[in-house]
């Protein structure tokens, strides 16, 4: 019994331990907002986190759907937000912000933005992307549940395990 609580024991530390490392930076606001229409290019793109996101490695691409491409610099990082200076030859359009952003544990994590300047076509999500150039990608918000969902069950099992031997 007394090797039960000790494994019940571990295994809380264990899961207390987990949950803040495997939680990863996300997008949680962006200006332009996804889906809007405005009248004119704005002054710059704003992507909100949930905590601050690593200069090195991020990066922003804006894409028309007339072809137009660019890739704004330099990009500041204020607070947990991401900035970039909206580029000047792309001023009208169904427009895609190609996002890519690095926690401060080196986790990569991507998105698009689409909206429309002076028109009232919305951009489909669908529309082709820039490409950033990283391959080790994973926007999932499922990952940090996968580890601790693991981690719950490998203890489980040797509490049981435990318990039988025991008896």
């Amino acid at each position: 019994m007394k090797l039960l609580r000790i494994a019940i024991g571990s295994l809380v530390v264990t899961l207390l331990a987990v949950s803040p490392v495997s939680a990863h930076t996300e997008l949680v606001s962006s200006n332009p907002a996804e889906g809007t229409v405005l009248p004119a290019a704005p002054a710059e793109v704003v992507l909100t986190f949930t905590e601050p996101p690593l200069l090195e490695g991020s990066a922003i691409a804006v894409t028309s759907d007339n072809g137009a491409s660019a890739s704004p610099a330099p990009l500041t990082v204020v607070g947990s937000e991401l900035h970039a200076p909206w580029p000047t030859d792309i001023t009208s359009g169904n427009i895609t912000i190609d996002w890519r952003a690095v926690a401060d544990d080196g986790h990569v994590v991507t998105g698009a933005i689409t909206f429309t300047i002076g028109q009232t076509t919305i951009p489909s999500p669908m529309a082709a992307s820039a490409d950033l150039g990283d391959s080790n990608t994973d926007s999932s918000s499922k990952t940090p549940w996968l580890g601790l969902g693991i981690v719950l069950v490998v203890g489980i099992l040797l509490a049981g395990l435990l318990a039988r031997k025991n008896k």
